[in-house]
């Protein structure tokens, strides 16, 4: 039985890019990866005595044509740039809160009728303290 590798990677979270490589949304390479990276073109260089294209180098390593140019403007530098970006929690709205007036309101709502949209929760949420949230917002709360 062929297993279709694009059906397995969307299975377990992961997507395939246009060359071959698996990816998870949102998620950085893993330094193991940015330092495959680094080989994939200093191997390059070596062989070719010229840096790789963007285009061979995603190619070659499995990864986009945005990262093939992060990775080849990092090793340019001399470095790899591992350091975190934004606040680190996940989610448009994982910095925000809810008052606890927002709070009960949203808690009464669905007492009084459990089987509510989110989209609903969204709509009433706005009517009664402005506050916009997306549904996704209110899956989580």
């Amino acid at each position: 039985m062929k297993i279709n590798r694009n059906v397995l990677a969307a299975a377990s979270g992961f997507k395939r890019n246009a060359n071959g490589g698996v990816f998870i949304p949102g998620k950085n390479y893993s330094k193991e990866k940015w330092l495959e990276i680094a080989g994939v073109f200093h191997k390059h260089v070596e062989d070719f005595n010229d840096m790789p294209s963007i285009r061979c180098l995603a190619k070659k390593t499995g990864i986009s044509r945005e990262s093939a140019k992060k990775a080849i403007a990092f090793i340019g530098n001399g470095e790899i740039d591992f350091k975190k970006r934004g606040h680190g929690r996940s989610g448009v709205g994982s910095l925000m809160s809810l008052s606890p007036e927002e709070e009960r309101f949203l808690l009464i709502l669905r007492t009084e009728e459990p089987g509510r949209s989110n989209q609903s929760y969204v709509i009433e949420l706005q009517a009664f303290s402005g506050r916009k949230v997306s549904e996704g917002f209110i899956s989580g709360f």
